[in-house]
Protein backbone atom coordinates (compact mmCIF):
# COMPACT_ATOMS: atom_id res chain seq x y z
CA UNK A 1 0.00 0.00 0.00
CA UNK A 2 2.60 2.42 0.48
CA UNK A 3 4.38 1.72 -2.32
CA UNK A 4 0.97 2.47 -4.26
CA UNK A 5 0.97 5.49 -2.14
CA UNK A 6 4.40 6.69 -3.11
CA UNK A 7 4.17 5.62 -7.31
CA UNK A 8 0.84 7.70 -6.87
CA UNK A 9 3.09 10.90 -5.19
CA UNK A 10 6.07 10.86 -7.73
CA UNK A 11 3.65 10.56 -10.58
CA UNK A 12 1.33 13.71 -9.40
CA UNK A 13 4.49 15.98 -8.36
CA UNK A 14 6.25 15.14 -12.36
CA UNK A 15 2.82 16.38 -13.86
CA UNK A 16 2.89 19.59 -11.41
CA UNK A 17 6.24 20.47 -12.78
CA UNK A 18 5.18 19.88 -15.85
CA UNK A 19 2.39 22.24 -16.19
CA UNK A 20 4.49 25.27 -14.26
CA UNK A 21 7.12 24.23 -16.82
CA UNK A 22 5.17 24.96 -19.94
CA UNK A 23 3.40 27.95 -18.37
CA UNK A 24 6.90 29.73 -17.92
CA UNK A 25 7.85 28.37 -21.73
CA UNK A 26 4.52 30.72 -22.65
CA UNK A 27 5.52 33.71 -20.64
CA UNK A 28 8.83 33.55 -21.77
CA UNK A 29 7.30 33.02 -25.80
CA UNK A 30 4.73 35.68 -24.79
CA UNK A 31 7.35 38.37 -23.31
CA UNK A 32 9.77 37.08 -26.73
CA UNK A 33 6.95 38.30 -28.87
CA UNK A 34 6.27 41.38 -27.38
CA UNK A 35 9.91 42.30 -27.59
CA UNK A 36 10.77 41.60 -31.28
CA UNK A 37 6.99 43.35 -31.62
CA UNK A 38 8.51 46.37 -29.54
CA UNK A 39 11.92 46.34 -31.77
CA UNK A 40 10.29 46.39 -35.45
CA UNK A 41 8.28 49.64 -34.04
CA UNK A 42 11.41 51.00 -32.74
CA UNK A 43 12.89 51.23 -36.38
CA UNK A 44 9.46 52.82 -37.62
CA UNK A 45 9.66 56.75 -38.58
CA UNK A 46 6.50 57.25 -36.65
CA UNK A 47 8.05 56.28 -33.38
CA UNK A 48 7.26 53.05 -31.20
CA UNK A 49 4.74 51.92 -29.34
CA UNK A 50 4.69 52.35 -25.32
CA UNK A 51 2.46 50.65 -22.93
CA UNK A 52 3.01 51.54 -19.06
CA UNK A 53 1.31 53.33 -16.39
CA UNK A 54 0.74 57.05 -17.31
CA UNK A 55 0.83 59.92 -14.49
CA UNK A 56 0.60 63.70 -14.63
CA UNK A 57 0.38 66.70 -12.62
CA UNK A 58 0.45 70.24 -14.10
CA UNK A 59 4.04 70.39 -14.27
CA UNK A 60 5.08 67.31 -15.72
CA UNK A 61 3.51 63.71 -17.02
CA UNK A 62 5.63 60.52 -17.16
CA UNK A 63 4.99 57.14 -18.78
CA UNK A 64 6.41 54.29 -16.44
CA UNK A 65 6.59 50.65 -18.28
CA UNK A 66 8.27 47.72 -17.29
CA UNK A 67 11.73 48.37 -18.74
CA UNK A 68 11.44 51.91 -19.43
CA UNK A 69 10.41 55.63 -17.63
CA UNK A 70 10.39 58.51 -19.53
CA UNK A 71 8.99 61.88 -18.91
CA UNK A 72 6.21 63.15 -21.62
CA UNK A 73 6.59 66.68 -23.59
CA UNK A 74 3.62 68.65 -22.56
CA UNK A 75 2.57 69.19 -26.02
CA UNK A 76 -1.20 69.35 -27.99
CA UNK A 77 -1.21 65.61 -27.60
CA UNK A 78 -0.27 65.31 -24.19
CA UNK A 79 -3.02 66.95 -23.20
CA UNK A 80 -5.46 65.52 -25.45
CA UNK A 81 -3.80 62.17 -23.36
CA UNK A 82 -4.79 64.11 -19.84
CA UNK A 83 -8.29 64.97 -20.92
CA UNK A 84 -8.92 60.93 -22.20
CA UNK A 85 -7.24 59.83 -18.68
CA UNK A 86 -9.30 62.03 -16.43
CA UNK A 87 -12.52 59.92 -16.21
CA UNK A 88 -10.58 56.76 -15.39
CA UNK A 89 -9.03 58.56 -12.23
CA UNK A 90 -10.28 58.10 -8.80
CA UNK A 91 -7.70 60.29 -7.04
CA UNK A 92 -4.54 62.83 -8.27
CA UNK A 93 -1.86 59.64 -8.18
CA UNK A 94 -3.45 57.66 -10.26
CA UNK A 95 -1.60 55.66 -12.77
CA UNK A 96 -3.90 54.84 -16.11
CA UNK A 97 -2.54 52.30 -17.69
CA UNK A 98 -2.39 53.24 -22.02
CA UNK A 99 -0.47 52.40 -24.72
CA UNK A 100 0.71 55.62 -27.08
CA UNK A 101 3.20 56.11 -29.95
CA UNK A 102 5.65 57.89 -30.15
CA UNK A 103 9.52 59.15 -30.43
CA UNK A 104 11.78 59.04 -27.52
CA UNK A 105 14.37 61.25 -27.92
CA UNK A 106 17.27 63.30 -25.27
CA UNK A 107 15.61 65.57 -22.72
CA UNK A 108 16.64 68.91 -23.50
CA UNK A 109 16.22 70.40 -20.30
CA UNK A 110 18.65 69.71 -17.43
CA UNK A 111 15.97 68.96 -15.30
CA UNK A 112 13.63 65.80 -15.27
CA UNK A 113 14.20 62.48 -16.98
CA UNK A 114 17.06 61.54 -19.40
CA UNK A 115 15.14 61.19 -22.42
CA UNK A 116 11.41 62.14 -23.40
CA UNK A 117 8.69 60.86 -25.59
CA UNK A 118 6.77 62.93 -27.64
CA UNK A 119 3.22 61.48 -27.90
CA UNK A 120 2.30 60.66 -31.64
CA UNK A 121 -0.67 58.76 -31.35
CA UNK A 122 -2.91 57.45 -28.31
CA UNK A 123 -3.72 53.79 -29.13
CA UNK A 124 -5.81 52.80 -25.95
CA UNK A 125 -6.60 53.62 -22.07
CA UNK A 126 -7.74 51.13 -19.81
CA UNK A 127 -9.05 51.18 -16.08
CA UNK A 128 -6.48 51.51 -13.34
CA UNK A 129 -5.37 48.59 -11.28
CA UNK A 130 -6.57 50.53 -8.46
CA UNK A 131 -10.33 50.21 -9.77
CA UNK A 132 -10.41 46.45 -10.37
CA UNK A 133 -12.65 44.66 -7.48
CA UNK A 134 -11.53 44.88 -4.27
CA UNK A 135 -11.09 41.79 -2.23
CA UNK A 136 -12.62 41.44 0.97
CA UNK A 137 -10.75 40.70 3.91
CA UNK A 138 -12.63 38.74 7.06
CA UNK A 139 -12.12 41.28 9.39
CA UNK A 140 -14.01 39.11 12.54
CA UNK A 141 -10.81 37.86 13.80
CA UNK A 142 -9.31 40.03 16.73
CA UNK A 143 -5.73 41.25 16.05
CA UNK A 144 -3.12 40.18 18.53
Amino acid sequence: MKKHLLILSLILFIFASCKNESQNKENAETENTELSTEEKQKNSDDGQVLIGDFIYSDEAAVINGKKFIYGVELDSMARVLIEKVEPFKEDEYDMIPVAIKGKVKPNPNDDGWDEVVEITKIIKISKSKSNQEAIEINSDQKSL
